[in-house]
């Protein structure tokens, strides 16, 4: 089957109008509820990742004192004031890792022949990554909403080759997201 080019996957002008629910609908409390909750969670999201960028960069510096005081590879630390609840050891960890010289495809691919060469092949995987084909699929709907509609094309499925049509489930799933809004003056 043949396809149009596949149109921007999201369109950030778009706006949907949405509705004030009324204060006597049972569900109400469920909704309120629910908006605080996800409130919450995008508050302590940029809070964990404030606390991410703070920890960076007191690495080097910590490091580097572990560095200078090699008979101290531990330090036991206890929030006396209680403040804070903290009771900790503070210390270094050495992590390997094996990355391949040369950024991009290339130096991955370079590894992997590498790896195979030598008899080391079982370390190389074939995937694809669920996003970006997620993504795909989700433009070639958009692109085919009024024919689906229509029930000129069954379903999304048929907008794919057959042979991958069969192996992946491309049913969506539903959930209740959240969206912050501008306030109304």
């Amino acid at each position: 089957m043949s396809h149009d080019p596949l149109p921007p996957l999201f369109d950030e002008e778009e706006t949907i109008p949405a509705l004030e629910l009324p204060a006597d609908e049972p569900a109400a409390n469920a909704f309120e509820r629910f908006a605080i909750l996800l409130t919450r969670k995008r508050k302590l999201a940029d809070e964990l990742e404030q606390i991410d960028k703070d920890l960076t960069r007191l690495q080097p510096h910590l490091l580097h004192w572990f560095d200078e005081n090699p008979n101290i590879p531990r330090l036991a630390l206890e929030d006396k004031t209680g403040q804070w609840g903290y009771n900790l050891t503070i210390f270094t960890r050495r992590d390997l890792y094996a990355r391949a010289k040369e950024e991009g495809p290339a130096g991955r691919q370079a590894v992997c022949d590498a790896l195979r060469a030598n008899r080391l092949g079982q370390f190389v995987f074939d995937s694809f990554n669920v996003n970006t084909l997620s993504a795909h699929v989700r433009a070639l709907e958009r692109n085919y909403a009024e024919e689906l509609k229509r029930g000129e094309i069954p379903d999304t499925a048929a907008l794919l080759p057959p042979d991958l049509a069969a192996v992946l489930d491309i049913n969506p799933t539903l959930k209740v997201v959240g969206q912050r809004r501008s306030r109304s003056k």
